[in-house]
């Protein structure tokens, strides 16, 4: 290992973003070393395998958002599919919704089945989840454009109280 870099991930953070200013931080990282490099202030250090982790590759079950996990996992979830492929769910008429942007509401409704819309928000709509409920923000429902959940709640009709299945 030549050089390593440190970047805060915050907690809205999607991957696009993350890619994003990795990209300028890698150029940048890659600029000092080869400097160093001439300069001949590098010193190897040999990697930690103990550190290190594997990236496996993607496949479609990864995209599908299971509301009995977490609030926090599955906005995780939303966070690390983002741009690219996306997570989603499904209506309860078995149309495809990917969801893009969400945020955890800490907020518990003992008894209520996990995927249930238990409320309707300024910003979008709160689903039951198995720890907490998740507060989507934007959608894009299946053959449209992405679109604030508020926005989709408006066309949609969509009732609290109507369950979001995990499969059709």
């Amino acid at each position: 290992m030549l050089a390593k870099s440190v970047m805060a991930i915050s907690d809205d953070m999607t991957m696009g973003v993350l890619h994003d200013q990795l990209k300028i931080a890698g150029a940048k990282l890659l600029l000092d070393v080869v400097e160093g490099l001439e300069r001949g202030t590098i010193i190897p250090i040999p990697q930690n395998n103990a550190e290190a982790t594997y990236a496996s590759l993607l496949d479609k079950e990864i995209e599908k958002i299971v509301w009995s996990s977490t609030a926090k996992d599955i906005h995780n979830k939303v966070r690390g599919l983002n741009p690219w492929p996306g997570a989603h769910s499904f209506l309860p008429d078995g149309r495809n919704l990917k969801i893009w942007r969400t945020r955890v509401a800490e907020k518990d409704y003992p008894g209520i089945k996990p995927g249930t819309i238990i409320e309707l928000t300024k910003d979008g709509f709160l689903v039951v989840c198995g720890k907490d409920c998740l507060e989507v923000l934007e959608v894009q429902p299946e053959s449209k454009k992405k679109m604030a959940a508020d926005v989709f709640c408006n066309g949609y009709k969509n009732k609290s109280g109507e369950i979001l299945p995990v499969e059709v």
